[in-house]
């Protein structure tokens, strides 16, 4: 029994470092482009078929790795291509490419492609292999640690970053990177196999994606815990952690300990196809992020004595998998009934406030309050809350009528059903004081509402939103930037409509940085630093 857990062991170990390769180009893709390679499975095989094609008729090592390595990258572009060229959705263009390739490859040599082994002895040997795979991390380690690299991870970023160099140049170095790696994979992996296959069934995608994830996700909680405990700075600690955040290390832990796990399913189970459904299993868990906070505590409601909008000691951050930014940290803040203007820097969480405000974005810790009731466990419709995007076709379906989009908005009841009907019964049910005040804005005639939303203009959309909320049952109205782009005429009109909102009672928050607002009497906040604070306003005009 140990002497089968040794060779497992050691078996394990070497089919880990062949895997490295697939697990790196996956980790590449994930960790600077934020998406899934599906396509990795049909590269792999079209390139094995490629090497093994050029190997049996030239027999020449570096005319055949050339050969592989130039159709991997070919192929990375043409993904870089249905992505950033075609507007083709990142997974679907990787099973568009996967299965056209598994397709061409049954075409091409059936069910499989002998290799000749003369004169690749040497591609298995474990010395050659470990070698060729830690001179390849090496390599790509310090190339991300580089000039270029780092300009490359920058871009990778935000593709609007004012940058001398063409970003998408930039990111297709990424692309051609994960080819010429995927390269070195394919060499080793059909060397020792012995033949390349056609169709395949996801191999390379389901363990390269678990193998990277799963060792990701446990070192981003292993180093949240560690941080937590310690708060002084250590360059030391910096360095440390800078090598196990990065991909190559990922890779490098996460093939070796999954190709182990493979072999003990394969060694102790009746069934070898066991493996898959652990994988996936992985790969649920790994991905899932659960609001288990909300799910524990959705029953337990908690009271305080406050009218409006009260935000307690709220922590937000956010965490795409790959780095967390910080956006709120022990935020208390409070809006009361009435017109509350919030003021702040792009970048500064304005935005991020009403979302979470909303239930559009979720905190990790902290609560919110309206009118003494905690509504942070609550979901976006159960919230009583309009919130207007600031683009304003973000909150209509442009798909459907102006009517439609109205019923869409309102509580419904069921008496109500026959007598919302059609738009001449719904005129009824619109408040005629708002039609009669805000028809110069919206021209209100009867063959508006059976208009679709997709022929108003930017402005019309807007103050449609705006007609919505106050039909609507929500008491609390959130705008963001709502007069942007507006012009003088349509400005006094938002004005006028605002104020009768607040003669409703709703409590309306705006997020702005229209100066016209300086001298409207409102209640002014302004947001610096993840803390938002009451401003005098006229102090803020001084000052400006």
């Amino acid at each position: 029994m140990l002497l089968d857990l040794n060779e497992i062991l050691q078996i394990g170990f070497l089919d880990g470092i062949r895997w490295f390769p697939f697990v790196l180009t996956v980790g590449l893709l994930f960790k600077y482009l934020k998406f899934i390679d599906i396509s990795i499975d049909g590269i792999a095989i079209i390139s094995a078929i490629c090497f093994s094609y050029l190997w049996n008729t030239y027999h020449s090592f570096i005319f055949s790795f050339i050969g592989t390595t130039f159709i991997a990258i070919l192929l990375y572009w043409l993904v870089s291509f249905l992505i950033y060229e075609l507007k083709i959705n990142n997974i679907l263009a990787g099973i568009i490419l996967t299965l056209t390739l598994h397709s061409i490859s049954v075409i091409l040599i059936g069910e499989s492609l002998p290799l000749d082994y003369s004169h690749l002895a040497v591609l298995n040997s474990p010395g050659c292999l470990i070698l060729t795979m830690s001179i390849l991390a090496i390599i790509v380690e310090l190339f991300f640690r580089s000039n270029l690299g780092t300009k490359i991870r920058i871009v990778s970023d935000n593709l609007n970053i004012n940058i001398l160099s063409n970003p998408r140049f930039l990111i297709l170095g990424i692309y051609s990177i994960a080819g010429f790696i995927l390269s070195f994979g394919v060499i080793f992996y059909t060397s020792n196999l012995g033949l390349s296959r056609s169709g395949g069934g996801f191999e390379f995608l389901i363990t390269s994606l678990s193998s990277y994830l799963f060792i990701d996700r446990i070192i981003d909680v292993f180093i949240k815990m560690f941080n937590n405990q310690e708060k002084n700075f250590s360059y030391r600690r910096y360095i440390l952690f800078s090598l196990i955040e990065s991909p190559v290390f990922k890779s490098i832990v996460g093939s070796i300990f999954f190709q182990i796990i493979v072999l003990l399913i394969i060694y102790y189970t009746a069934n070898p196809a066991y493996w898959k459904l652990i994988f996936g299993l992985v790969l649920l868990i790994t991905i899932a992020k659960p609001n288990i906070k909300s799910i524990l505590s959705s029953n337990a409601k908690k009271r305080i004595e406050q009218r409006g909008l009260l935000i307690k000691d709220l922590f937000f951050s956010y965490d795409n998998g790959y780095e967390e930014r910080k956006v709120f940290s022990n935020l208390n803040c409070s809006f009361v009934d009435g017109i509350s203007i919030i003021w702040g820097d792009n970048g500064t969480g304005k935005t991020s406030l009403l979302k979470l405000l909303v239930g559009v974005l979720k905190a990790s810790s902290g609560s919110i309050y309206n009118d003494g009731k905690d509504i942070s466990a609550n979901k976006k419709h159960k919230r009583n809350i309009f919130y207007i995007t600031q683009n304003p076709f973000n909150s209509l379906s442009t798909n459907s009528t102006v009517f439609e989009n109205i019923i869409a908005s309102t509580r419904i009841k069921f008496f109500n059903i026959f007598r919302l009907s059609s738009p001449k019964k719904s005129i009824q049910y619109i408040d005629k004081t708002l039609i009669k005040n805000y028809n110069n804005g919206l021209e209100i005639i009867d063959s508006f509402w059976v208009q679709s939303v997709s022929k108003l203009s930017g402005g019309q959309a807007q103050k449609l939103n705006l007609l919505i909320s106050s039909v609507s049952d929500a008491d609390i109205v959130l705008a963001d930037e709502p007069t942007s782009g507006m012009d003088k005429f349509n400005f006094e009109i938002f004005i006028n409509f605002i104020k009768y909102l607040e003669k409703k009672g709703k409590l309306i928050i705006i997020v702005t940085h229209d100066m016209r607002f300086s001298n409207f009497p409102a209640q002014h906040y302004q947001i610096q630093e993840g803390q938002v604070t009451k401003i005098d306003i006229q102090l803020m005009n001084e000052a400006v």
